[in-house]
């Protein structure tokens, strides 16, 4: 690293290299251990902040000292950094001089850098006497530290499989294991959840990251995420306001075309439920037409309107990244724009010489008198205070509950979702061996798990596809050549390879064998194009090792299969003498995931397919009035005088118990419509 110091500017953080060696080790391989306390928005915001409107005219001469009001301003700014620790001597002096408000630590550089990294950005908020937010997307730092650290991380599967699996439990879970991993790398706050909803447009860059389309779904998953993660110590920022974020085509700014008057009981009710709980919220470069146009982080309608004053949001709200691509004007521009448009905090994704950039602009304006000073001191000082107070009400000790590689393989079993199904092609059974894997990732920890229920199972894998992201004509016609007297193949494959070449080794798959099954890792509306095989199994993905993905996907494959229930009504109305016969097992989702989205008019959200249930049950029993009833069937009518109690009991092979209840009433169904 000396080579990037100079021997005089940035003198401190070449000391911080070699004091904080020892530090950084130990933030390697524990956490912080802190009492815990529930996360509440700070009492001591009473109300939306004042955000002085822009002068037309120049106020009286006002001396502003440059030299004062610049580390103020890098005080409302989030810097990004990576592992590579190329810190220039101006890099050094920039960070000594004027230590940032917080910092985005990307996924770049050498992994066994970050805790180096970290205790040095933690000695720079010892120097500058106030907090400095010191975080990255758990998501990415996963994949990224996977391997360097002593105690494997546990995988961490997207937030659409928590929404596929359903139940807060689920979402506390991801919370709890995200939470662990970035206290273990000593980090303190999160870019996230995005709460925006699925997008409606074909062709939307979209992705697992999102929650779902469901606007309530998304909003309860949404805060039990933050609610989790802040009694865990960690700030997450609610993403993506004012919604619309993954509406978007390549190359081109996201678009939020919902009027004014429908926004708030669609995209507006994951942030109203946000604004109750998170002390982070994030506004991007979306464009907004109904609200006068332009990106929403240069919106005073968005910003003060919308979200200060009709959302009564009281945190420190971020905008950025100014220096996006997106945004066709000059970054320091933009970040002037956003401060008097009511943010208070400045993201950035580009190197520092661009942060010291807009500093320098910014002070000018100051200097000017068309970023009032005042306004400068009172988000420096509200940002400073809130953080530190923050800190202090979502301190938590050592996450508790179960471990959390146990808990997110109970996530991505309850989560695998089955999209098609043609006839009985699942679950496999020795009927179906010989059995052939092949495709992209993860073959040898399937064929491990599908060889002792199965016993003859190979693999062929496809070597370029992780290199060209398409899969290759000449790989086609080599595993097609080499497929003969296999009974089944299982392709595994993910979002990463051009679904259309996907679609084409399935097609040419089918022509040999009689039996093609789809492990899909990734995006619901690929999985969903793949129907030219017998069956497709949604498996999401995870960040990290996927070893126990794999082996819940070989579970389920061979019929075992995490339970779920399908939506039961409250009341059952049902007319004198008549009755009505349920099949329990009907009313069972084997694999318990449903899609959390609508991707097609075929397809919509809570959309699932069942296999036989045989193999994934351990017990179903019905009560009728406290009564337990013998059989998986139940014949119900409903007594003239007073209402039925119900309910069904269903356990699982891995132990999840599932109860459904319901009450059964006598009347004419069409007069109570």
């Amino acid at each position: 690293m000396k080579q990037y110091f100079g021997r005089t500017v940035g003198l401190r953080w070449r000391t911080a290299v070699i004091l904080m060696v020892g530090t950084a080790v130990l933030l390697a391989g524990r956490t912080v251990a802190q009492p815990r306390h529930q996360a509440v928005v700070p009492p001591s915001l009473v109300g939306p902040a004042t955000v002085p409107a822009r002068r037309e005219t120049a106020p009286p001469p006002m001396r502003v000292d440059p030299a004062q009001i610049k580390p103020l301003l890098a005080g409302l700014m989030i810097f990004s950094l990576d592992c590579a620790l190329k810190i220039t001597p101006e890099d050094g002096s920039l960070l000594d001089r004027m230590p940032p408000g917080g910092v985005w630590i990307r996924p770049a550089g050498k992994p066994e850098n970050l805790p180096l990294l970290v205790a040095m950005l933690r000695q720079a908020e010892q120097r500058a006497g106030r907090p400095i937010l010191i975080g990255g997307d758990p998501w990415d730092l996963t994949a990224f530290m996977s391997g360097t650290v002593r105690k494997p991380l546990p995988p961490l599967p997207p937030l659409m499989a928590v929404a596929a699996a359903g139940g807060d439990r689920y979402a506390a879970a991801w919370a709890d294991a995200a939470a662990r991993t970035m206290r273990a790398m000593g980090l303190d706050w999160m870019p996230g959840p995005d709460l925006s909803l699925w997008p409606e447009h074909p062709g939307s860059i979209a992705s697992t990251r999102c929650i779902g389309s469901k606007p309530h779904e998304v909003a309860r998953i949404g805060a039990a995420v933050i609610r989790g993660m802040q009694e865990r110590g960690i700030l997450a920022a609610a993403w993506g306001f004012p919604g619309g974020s993954w509406t978007r085509e390549r190359s081109q700014p996201p678009v939020l075309t919902t009027p004014p008057d429908a926004w708030p009981e669609r995209h507006g009710v994951p942030y109203r439920e946000a604004c109750r709980t998170a002390i982070l919220l994030q506004v991007g470069d979306t464009e907004v037409p109904m609200w006068s146009g332009g990106p929403a982080l240069l919106n005073p309608a968005v910003i003060q309107g919308l979200l200060r004053q009709q959302l009564g949001f009281r945190g420190i709200i971020l905008a950025g990244p100014a220096d996006g691509e997106t945004l066709k004007m000059d970054a320091a521009e933009v970040a002037l724009q956003s401060l008097l448009a009511g943010a208070d905090m400045i993201l950035w994704q580009g190197g520092l010489r661009g942060v010291e950039r807009a500093i320098d602009y910014l002070a000018a304006a100051a200097a000017r008198g068309d970023l009032p000073a005042e306004l400068i001191r009172e988000k420096a000082s509200r940002v400073s205070s809130l953080i530190a107070t923050a800190r202090q009400q979502v301190a938590g000790g050592e996450p508790d509950g179960d471990e959390p590689e146990e808990a997110m393989q109970d996530l991505q079993r309850a989560s695998l979702t089955l999209v098609h199904l043609r006839g009985d092609a699942l679950p496999l059974d020795r009927e179906a061996v010989p059995v052939g894997l092949t495709g992209t990732v993860d073959l040898d920890a399937l064929q491990k798990n599908l060889r002792k229920p199965l016993k003859s199972v190979v693999q062929q894998p496809i070597m370029s596809a992780s290199h060209v992201g398409d899969i290759q004509t000449f790989e086609i016609d080599r595993l097609t050549r080499n497929m003969h007297g296999l009974n089944t193949v299982v392709v595994t494959v993910t979002e990463r390879e051009r679904v259309e070449t996907v679609i084409e080794l399935v097609r040419a798959i089918r022509k040999q064998v009689p039996r093609i099954i789809v492990v899909f890792l990734g995006r619901p509306d690929y999985a969903v194009r793949l129907t030219d095989a017998d069956a497709v199994l949604l498996a999401w993905g995870c960040a990290g090792s996927r070893d126990t993905l794999m082996c819940a996907v070989a579970d389920a494959l061979t019929g075992r299969c995490a339970v779920g229930l399908t939506d039961l009504p409250d009341k059952v109305i049902l007319r004198p003498g008549e009755t009505r016969t349920l099949d329990g097992s009907v009313l069972l989702r084997v694999p318990a995931g449903r899609l959390p989205c609508a991707v097609a008019e075929d397809y919509p959200a809570g959309f699932f397919l069942s296999m036989p249930p045989q193999q994934s049950l351990r017990g179903l029993v019905w009560t009728v009035d406290g009564k337990k009833v013998k059989g998986g069937t139940l014949t119900l009518s409903a007594d003239p005088i007073r209402p039925v109690s119900v309910s069904l009991d269903v356990r699982d092979v891995f132990g999840n118990s599932l109860t459904a209840a319901f009450t059964v009433v006598s009347g004419d169904p069409a007069s109570i419509r």
